[in-house]
């Protein structure tokens, strides 16, 4: 009997078109300034945080009852952070339900239960067009408008100026890192060797080209190395140039990293809070219960919808960092008078297994 009820298998298209998501989607980075949100550290850091606490989610009923392996669940969890939301058709194979990403989707129809998807399969060497109807489809998403409640919006987007900030700080940065660094001995020209004394920038541009942490011969002041010494104080002195971005761009990027972590729901005390065990506690348990904990929910109901089985996510190895703390309400509910299983149970020391 299949774990999974009876679903018309969808027809798979090789093809070589895009929908229209995906054409939108090249066309906006084509018209981008270069200055992409999504691939600053901070986006790094709190997508990549979601993505793991995910996947370390155990899952019941069972992986081949939903699908939802390890594998999956980081896909989801760090697609609520870059994109808002992730698009997986639903397939049975021998018994197992098999989930499957699209790498971009339409969708058509008015009220829910009506929708249609277009969905693109991506492969490594060709993608696959597939419709299927919504009960057919997995669709997580967060952060809705009600214009569009169908898609899914990033935090990155919704942090507007913030997040455009921080890509233009780090931007910035890397511009600044990027330029040559080492140190230059200015030399009188006749000493520089096959360099262009009829065009002295020349020289100079080439031996800034070539530094890479070197030393090189610049252009001086002085004629030769003859009686009279240099013309000026820095004649002859090795100079070392390379970074040195302004504290204000070095400041706007710090401000920037901690505003777009906050509004992806990633305290910043997680990543700045070293050799304050207190306080990385604190920010460890306001992130599995402001935002692993609402996000997994919005998981479960709609898996929970879709495969016909009451899904969880169980984070129980993530909140063991937080035991003393839990241990600590437990004891304060126990001496206020409450029931010993009550408390524990919203304590969170004893976890139903839902049998």
């Amino acid at each position: 009997m299949n774990l999974w009820p009876f679903r018309k298998p969808v027809e798979r298209r090789a093809s070589t078109d895009f929908t229209r998501s995906h054409v939108d989607a090249i066309i906006a980075a084509a018209s981008a300034d270069g200055v992409n949100v999504g691939e600053t550290a901070a986006a790094a850091a709190a997508s990549g945080l979601l993505a793991r606490s995910f996947a370390a989610a155990m899952v019941k009923p069972s992986v081949e009852r939903t699908g939802l392996d390890a594998s999956t669940l980081h896909e989801i969890g760090g697609a609520f952070i870059l994109s808002g939301e992730s698009v997986f058709l639903i397939e049975v194979t021998d018994g197992m339900v098999m989930l499957t990403r699209a790498s971009s989707w339409d969708i058509e129809g008015t009220a829910p239960a009506t929708w249609r998807y277009l969905l693109e399969l991506p492969g490594p060497s060709d993608h696959w067009t597939v419709r299927a109807p919504a009960a057919q489809v997995l669709h997580f998403r967060a952060y809705q408008s009600a214009a569009l409640p169908h898609r899914g919006r990033s935090p990155l987007a919704l942090s507007g100026a913030s997040a455009e900030s921080l890509a233009n700080a780090e931007s910035q940065l890397r511009d600044e890192l990027s330029g040559p660094v080492g140190r230059l001995i200015p030399a009188p020209l006749d000493q520089l060797g096959d360099g262009d004394e009829d065009d002295p920038l020349a020289t100079l541009e080439a031996s800034l080209a070539a530094l890479r942490g070197r030393s090189a011969l610049v252009p001086s002041m002085s004629r030769d190395w003859g009686a009279g010494g240099p013309q000026n104080a820095t004649d002859w002195k090795s100079q070392r140039i390379g970074a040195d971005p302004p504290d204000s761009v070095v400041r706007l990027r710090k401000e920037g990293h901690e505003a777009v972590l906050a509004a992806a729901g990633v305290p910043p005390m997680l990543f700045s809070a070293a050799g304050q065990a207190q306080a990385s506690r604190e920010a460890l348990r306001q992130f599995l219960h402001m935002t692993v904990a609402p996000l997994a929910r919005i998981v479960e109901v709609e898996a929970t919808r879709k495969l016909a089985a009451p899904v969880a996510l169980d984070f129980t190895s993530l909140h063991a960092s937080d035991v003393q703390g839990r241990a600590r309400s437990f004891q304060s509910l126990v001496g206020g008078g409450m029931d010993v299983e009550r408390a524990a149970r919203l304590s969170g020391l004893l976890i139903d297994d839902g049998e």
